[in-house]
């Protein structure tokens, strides 16, 4: 247990180069199989000793878990680099999981090949403006922590930015967030002249408080759809 004692000491450093995930009480976690189906989303807390517990909001139970039962964490660092560990559940409650022999296996997703990890589809409407002023209605096909995918009738070229608003859920306040187009995709029906453009978008300059409720958000979403 001494190499994952050395892993809170040596946080801020690994972070920077990559190696280690920087862990902290309250951070949004999801347990997995580690072939990745989802089995809960909770909330992180450190323990002594190199445990992690994952605790269930109110109101949600996880399943009961069996001794030694491997399963992989995953979330996201408050730079936006998401990460996944590994380890196997040593203990359990009502309303928690803990873990240990944790094994990092940090990736980023800023890194479009890994955004999927961590993509919610939505489906939702809303709005583009750009930086000239024009507004356009446009979809929000699906979000993550630090991306979008979003559908318009206006033609952008890569790397051009604008502003994306846009609810995910009734309760929650609108995001404002500035995007700037990494893919293209041309969208047309048969036998239409009409097009439709969909762009893989980066979010930038998104303070780290609205990070972190966009990715609350997301994990709401998810939950909504493993519970319906």
């Amino acid at each position: 247990m001494a190499f994952f004692k050395s892993l809170f000491k040596q946080g801020d450093s690994a972070s920077r180069s990559g190696a280690f995930p920087v862990l902290h009480d309250g951070m949004d976690i999801e347990v997995l199989t580690p072939d990745g189906n989802r089995i809960f989303t909770g909330k992180l807390r450190l323990l002594p000793g190199g445990v992690l517990e994952v605790r269930t909001e109110a109101g949600k139970f996880p399943p009961r878990p069996v001794y030694d039962e491997q399963v992989t964490l995953r979330g996201v660092q408050d730079d936006g680099a998401a990460f996944s560990l590994d380890g196997s559940v040593t203990a359990s409650g009502l309303d928690l999981w803990r873990i240990e022999k944790r094994r990092p296996a940090p990736t980023s997703i800023r890194d479009p090949e890994n955004r999927d990890a961590f993509r919610q589809n939505t489906g939702m409407e809303g709005r583009i403006r750009t930086l000239s002023g024009q507004e356009l209605p446009c979809k929000v096909l699906d979000v993550s922590a630090v991306g979008a995918r979003v559908v318009t009738s206006k033609l952008f070229q890569l790397e051009t930015a604008f502003h994306l608003e846009t609810t995910l859920l009734p309760e929650e306040a609108p995001f404002f967030l500035t995007c700037r187009v990494k893919r293209i995709l041309v969208r047309s029906k048969p036998g239409s002249l009409s097009k439709k453009f969909e762009y893989g978008c980066q979010f930038i300059n998104v303070s780290s408080r609205e990070q972190e409720r966009l990715l609350r958000t997301i994990f709401a979403l998810q939950r909504g759809t493993r519970f319906e």
